[in-house]
């Protein structure tokens, strides 16, 4: 089986500062993966290179059989980035987020409504999103596409040939 996330001997370096050297690892379906570090140990740098949101100086990187860069609207269409710091607006209702989170993508994986009803919060579907607990704010968006990649949660929900799991990727 070809590894969900395959990463090999990457390097980025910005100016003279080397952010990471030669990284290298596989996150299999189903597993869960730590990446953990010290503030400054490369970890911000690594998520980014993976979800393609800055370029390697030297190595591969391979997401769901895609490249990060090369493939990056294919790639874009599967996945998802939380950054570390995000919030939607302030007043905005829960209907209005799933909607909104919906609409990044051609192809949900569920339907608004049909996730609220799953999550138990369609008695809340009109209440101010930000009333939501962080943990039920993130179950309210996550489920949206058909896979997401969140610093620093990797959730997958069901790309052809892989089961949906969910771990975590630990960050600063």
């Amino acid at each position: 089986m070809r590894p969900v996330i395959q990463v090999s001997g990457i390097r980025k370096t910005y100016g003279s500062t080397v952010a990471i050297d030669e990284v290298s690892f596989e996150v299999n379906d189903g597993e869960i993966f730590g990446l953990i570090g010290p503030n400054g140990a490369g970890k911000t740098t690594t998520m980014e290179c993976i979800e393609g949101l800055r370029t390697l100086d030297r190595g591969s990187i391979s997401v769901l059989g895609l490249d990060p860069f090369s493939d990056v609207y294919k790639l874009q269409e599967r996945i998802g980035v939380q950054l570390q710091q995000a919030q939607l607006q302030k007043r905005i209702k829960v209907w209005e987020a799933v909607d909104l989170w919906a609409s990044l993508y051609r192809k949900s994986a569920i339907d608004g409504e049909r996730l609220l009803e799953q999550l138990g919060l369609t008695d809340k579907r009109n209440a101010w999103f930000m009333t939501l607990s962080g943990a039920r704010s993130n179950a309210c968006l996550s489920p949206l596409h058909s896979s997401t990649i969140r610093n620093w949660c990797f959730s997958m929900n069901s790309p052809p040939g892989l089961t949906r799991r969910r771990g975590m990727l630990s960050g600063n």
